[in-house]
């Protein structure tokens, strides 16, 4: 599996935050919906809430926030915090075909977002696995973050306004099978002309997965039979593809099967046409166990921040080349 790693290291000059280069991670925008009056009184009464968890330093949740008020977004009408922090990881996976697992690889970013002036030069205090390769941004004061935890600027530069910025990547590669969030395993098998196939997943803890998808290639004379208990399924007939979806795997459902029976052209024992099979899925949950403990102002004046938390999928796989 190759993934691209930046570095770090370094001095830069002046008094701005620079940005070598493009953050790898973008937000997904959001449709914007308004709800018609009240507006002005709803706009009054947040940024009341809002300045009252300010003065405590209190954390929101950004996207809870401005649902409430029936907008998403960012809305003008909507009131932002002063940080708002992405912590987004990618993962990389490839098991051969008896669900042995190759090679794993997470790559991790820290995303800070400044949304008003006076909060530009913050200082974030966070905790994290230790045993990952971590790399500072070179505008970071790296000897605080490795001795103390805290991702703050060289001289306490100004991070840009409304700009999403790149300031910590970390990277993590294991062979340990265990340490996958979801292992998948087919269990084929031939009768006469009629492949009999069983899919099965198993979750490892402390995972919990959102929108999960199981994805085949079927070939045969007709459409699969598919029986499971767990999520729904459907087949696409012009592309061949049996789609398993799981809207959640917690610790209620860590295991589940789907059996498929499938007419075949011959009677050979070659299931090789069954791989590769991908899976989809979101977490909120993290390999790095990144978490913000605090967000303060070089004065120690804390400041309102929101914290989102991601693990998504850039490939996961089962068998094939």
């Amino acid at each position: 599996i190759n993934a691209e790693y930046g570095g770090g290291g370094g001095q830069d000059s002046g008094d701005v935050f620079i940005q070598s280069s493009k953050p790898t991670y973008k937000p997904e925008p959001q449709r914007q919906t308004r709800r018609p009056g009240l507006q002005i009184v709803k706009k009054q009464q947040d940024q009341e809430l809002m300045d009252k968890l300010h003065q405590e330093g209190e954390t929101v949740d950004q996207t809870a926030h401005a649902t409430q008020g029936g907008i998403t977004g960012r809305d003008s009408d909507v009131v932002r915090s002063s940080v708002e922090i992405s912590i987004v990881e990618q993962i990389s996976c490839a098991f051969d075909s008896d669900g042995g697992l190759q090679q794993m690889q997470i790559m991790g970013e820290f995303m800070v977002d400044i949304t008003d002036e006076p909060s530009c030069r913050a200082q974030i205090a966070v905790d994290f696995k230790p045993d990952l390769q971590y790399r500072v941004h070179p505008s970071i004061n790296d000897e605080l973050f490795y001795q103390k935890k805290i991702i703050s600027t060289i001289n306490n530069k100004a991070y840009p306004l409304n700009t999403p910025t790149g300031v910590l990547k970390w990277r993590y590669q294991t062979n340990n099978e265990r340490e996958a969030p979801l292992r998948v395993n087919v269990w084929p098998s031939k009768s006469n002309t009629k492949v009999l196939a069983t899919i099965e997943y198993e979750l490892s803890p402390p995972f919990q997965l959102s929108d999960v998808t199981i994805r085949l290639h079927i070939v045969g004379k007709s459409s699969p039979v598919v029986t499971t208990e767990e999520g729904s399924h459907r087949f696409d007939t012009k592309n061949n593809i049996l789609e398993w979806n799981l809207p959640l795997i917690n610790r209620d459902n860590y295991k589940g099967s789907l059996e498929l029976e499938v007419e075949q052209w011959d009677n050979s024992n070659d299931f090789s046409w069954l791989f590769p099979i991908q899976v989809n899925f979101s977490s909120s949950t993290t390999f790095s166990n990144m978490k913000v403990l605090s967000v303060v102002q070089p004065d120690g004046n804390k400041i309102l921040f929101s914290e989102k938390k991601q693990l998504l999928v850039h490939q996961y796989k089962i068998g094939g080349k």
